[in-house]
């Protein structure tokens, strides 16, 4: 099967995010990827007041036999900062027993 990742639809900062890894068809085998936050316009600096995301990262499984796995909930942060959209990435790397390259990008917009 071949992976993808969800584009969620925009939120509002403070906002929790979840995305979802499919499958284009269920597996004989378990699907295992690493996943992790990339910055784009929107930034997490450590600990700074103006971070826009807590980053985040992990390895997560798609049992044999499910299409879909919900990676946890990436925290956005409401600043006082007047902006434009803004968006960070998801890839996923190092996947086990698909057909396809391995990584896959998604970008997420929200609204301060």
């Amino acid at each position: 099967p071949t992976i993808s990742i969800s584009n969620p639809t925009a939120v509002t900062e403070g906002a929790n995010v979840s995305f979802v890894v499919s499958l284009s068809q269920a597996s004989g085998q378990n699907i295992v990827f690493d996943w992790a936050t990339q910055d784009g316009t929107a930034k997490d600096l450590g600990a700074d007041p103006d971070d826009d995301y807590t980053a985040a990262n992990g390895t997560a499984t798609i049992a044999a036999g499910s299409t879909s796995y919900t990676l946890p909930h990436i925290a956005t942060r409401d600043d006082s900062d007047a902006e434009q959209y803004e968006y960070f990435t998801v890839q996923l790397s190092n996947v086990t027993n698909h057909n396809g390259t391995g990584s896959d990008y998604v970008g997420l917009s929200y609204l301060n």
